[in-house]
């Protein structure tokens, strides 16, 4: 498996957009015929955190990076960056090695993620367990 997909220049910009003008809720990508990695979702800032769980496919990994805003315990409101990498127990062995092998090289890509979670059930990607890695 390469490990060196390419990954279209979407991703990185989508990202820096996510980062940079805060207009997108979070971005959902997919390995593209083992060759290259591309934004599959963008969710707008009237996104719901659910509507972020309800685009994973049940038995296809995914990239997702998330503008998580949550409240702090001084009642200051915060975003950060989380990077989820989604792998569900029920993928195939060979979709899980090419995400797998992918991942570092996606995440260099991006600069300012705050927490990296990797989910295998939809449990792992309750709201609550990502604001437990953020704290």
């Amino acid at each position: 498996v390469d490990a060196n997909l390419n990954v279209d220049d979407a991703c990185v910009n989508a990202f820096n957009r996510l980062k940079l003008t805060k207009d997108i809720r979070f971005i959902i990508f997919k390995v593209e015929g083992e060759s290259q990695v591309i934004v599959e979702r963008v969710g707008d800032l009237t996104s719901t955190y659910q509507d972020f769980v309800s685009s994973l496919p049940h038995n296809e990994p995914r990239f997702v990076v998330y503008d998580y805003e949550f409240r702090k315990d001084d009642g200051i409101t915060s975003n950060k960056i989380v990077f989820i990498h989604w792998s569900p127990d029920n993928s195939s062995v060979k979709n899980k090695m090419i995400y797998a092998s992918t991942k570092e090289n996606l995440k260099r890509r991006f600069a300012g993620i705050h927490r990296e979670v990797q989910a295998c059930s939809v449990s792992e990607v309750e709201e609550s367990e990502i604001v437990q890695a953020l704290r």
